[in-house]
């Protein structure tokens, strides 16, 4: 199987798929905490559509910065 990888000098920080899996569960949970919020909706589906995707981001960097910053102290524990 070939897969891409994202690299620094010495590091390997990210699989592709990681990125790809890691997103999905970003817009998952986004989409998740869109539907059971009780406040009411904002007519207009553009500004909806907008904040989503803006909570996926935010999701999106928060889940990276844990995963990245867990596998680089595994990996500093390993050796």
């Amino acid at each position: 199987m070939n897969c891409t990888m994202i690299k620094t000098r010495k590091f390997k920080v990210f699989k592709i798929e990681e990125l790809i899996i890691i997103s999905f569960i970003s817009l998952l949970t986004s989409i998740f905490g869109f539907i059971i919020d009780l406040n009411e909706r904002i007519p207009d589906v553009k500004t909806n559509i907008l904040e989503t995707l803006m909570m996926a981001g935010v999701i999106f960097i928060l889940i990276s910065f844990l995963y990245l910053s867990g596998k680089i102290l595994f990996s500093l524990f390993n050796k």
